[in-house]
């Protein structure tokens, strides 16, 4: 998260009591939801956890990031296969890379 200079949302900048302020405020809620859902002992400022919590959502959850799975055979034998048949080896969920598939689109002006 990018860091900001102090009072950039200050009474002198922004209007606390109007309609944009509440937007920002409402936004600031879900983020802190979306970083908790991740990382639920994070507290105090947003943007020390906020990065860690994207990326923790961008992880494949089948195979924990590595891009291969294990499977255990019969209780004894493991398997492993060289590609997770989810990320197809990226380690990246396939949410993610949907998003920066389309969000790639869209910066080249393929989808309006």
């Amino acid at each position: 998260m990018k860091q900001r200079t102090p009072g950039f949302l200050s009474p002198a900048k922004i209007d606390q009591d109007g309609e944009i302020f509440d937007y920002i405020r409402e936004l600031h809620e879900y983020l802190w939801r979306f970083t908790r859902a991740h990382i639920p002992q994070a507290n105090g400022s947003l943007a020390h956890w906020l990065d860690d919590a994207v990326a923790d959502a961008e992880v494949c959850k089948e195979c924990s990031g590595s891009g291969k799975m294990w499977i255990l055979d019969d209780g004894a034998h493991i398997d492993v296969l060289d590609t997770c048949p989810a990320c197809d080896g990226t380690g990246k969920s396939p949410r993610a890379q949907a998003m920066q598939t389309a969000l790639a689109k869209a910066t080249q002006g393929e989808i309006e």
